[in-house]
């Protein structure tokens, strides 16, 4: 299971043929994710949750019909380390899962492109990736999604007349604010870029200055919390100063981080409940906590998921003569349910999933709809007790 690979034709001995013997081939898959630096909230989430399943496959209760040898690196949350770090695995991975920041993922497509190997990312969001090659797949939707999802409640449901949108400049925060402007229907109030480097004093006056309905933070890890904490500071703090915020508040570190200024604030992402009973989302949830001791994100549910593809892919291609044979597998991938729901992907590489709207209550996340039910139901009872004690004080 641990063989060291050298070269994908002549170590990896895809074909028993080829002097192989009746030995089971080994392939190896390298994942590739920011376990330091500023992204690497979301990359070790997503590493940890690749290597849960790998441990899963190496239990031996699946058969495929290959071994499969996992390699994890550290891209640091560069794009240009990525993209070598990736050329370098191409060199004797079958594949690879990375790309876990949209400008990681558009600078290893060149890499894709020239090797004619598989690249499956868990979680880059931008449009531009759409249908960038033909070995390029994805597991989290695209900020058009995210952006519609979230421009159509605040318009629809919140009646929201002035939406202001503050992004980080990265391709994350650039690809949602520009979906976000193109959905709204209406021309935004107003448009505030950001980077490390702002001064959030002059950022967060610049956003209150459009006097608007809601502002729709487009950031991603310490620079959402720490944009969100300074407008609340500055003032966007009323009953009906609507803060909306990307789907990347929906991970526990960055959800702590944002503290207090969180609460009450709104944000889109796509459904993953941990207290669910079924599979298998609960034997993973309890196979996380155990080995972490924390609730899994819906990060390390993409990790999961992400090889889970592979296995299944590798499940569906009898022999592997070159690397590119391995997108038949992956074009056979139908309907898996995997921990974050049911995983299709369209003939662009974009897995078939769509967002919902969860609001922050006292720290946590919760389904926004379910939630307001459950306030509607608990003032509803109260109103009818009210008047069941008044028709008693009226018989007395």
């Amino acid at each position: 299971m641990r063989t060291r690979t050298l070269a994908l034709l002549a170590a990896l001995c895809l074909l028993p043929a080829i002097g192989c013997g009746p030995e089971v081939p080994t392939v190896t898959i390298t994942a590739i994710a920011p376990l330091t630096g500023e992204a690497q909230v979301y990359g070790q989430e997503i590493a940890n949750g690749i290597q849960l399943r790998h441990e899963r496959l190496q239990a031996g209760d699946e058969e495929i019909g290959y071994n499969v040898v996992l390699e994890v690196v550290d891209s640091e949350g560069d794009p240009a380390q990525a993209a070598t770090l990736l050329e370098t695995a191409f060199t004797s991975s079958l594949a690879a899962i990375g790309g876990v920041t949209s400008d990681e993922a558009l600078a290893m497509i060149p890499v894709v492109n020239e090797a004619d190997r598989v690249l499956l990312s868990p979680s880059a969001s931008s449009p531009e990736l759409s249908g960038v090659s033909e070995f390029f797949y994805r597991l989290y939707p695209s900020a058009e999604i995210e952006a519609s999802t979230m421009a159509t409640f605040l318009r629809d449901r919140l009646q929201v007349e002035r939406l202001v949108v503050v992004a980080q400049d990265t391709a994350f925060g650039t690809s949602l604010a520009d979906a976000i402007d193109s959905v709204w229907g209406t021309q935004l109030a107003g448009r505030v870029v950001f980077t490390a480097a702002s001064d959030q004093n002059a950022m967060v006056d610049e956003a209150l200055s459009y006097d608007a309905d809601a502002i729709y933070v487009a950031a991603s890890g310490s620079a959402l919390a720490e944009a969100m904490q300074a407008l609340r500071l500055g003032g966007f703090n009323e009953p009906h100063d609507y803060l909306a915020a990307s789907s990347s508040l929906a991970i526990g570190s960055v959800l702590t981080e944002a503290g207090p200024a969180a609460n009450n604030s709104v944000l889109t992402a796509p459904p993953y409940d941990t207290e669910s009973l079924d599979e298998p989302v609960a034997s993973f949830v309890a196979a996380y906590q155990e080995k972490h001791g924390t609730v899994p994100s819906y990060y390390a549910a993409l990790g999961y998921d992400a090889l889970w593809v592979y296995i299944e892919a590798l499940s569906e291609v009898d022999v592997i003569a070159v690397p590119s044979d391995f997108l038949k597998g992956m074009r056979a991938v139908r309907e898996l349910q995997g921990v974050t729901g049911n995983i299709q992907f369209r003939e662009t590489g974009d897995v078939q999933k769509f967002t919902r709207i969860y609001q922050i209550v006292d720290a946590k996340l919760v389904d926004f709809e379910k939630y307001q039910k459950e306030r509607r139901d608990e003032l509803m009872k109260k109103i009818q007790e009210n008047m069941r004690q008044l028709e008693r004080a009226n018989r007395n």
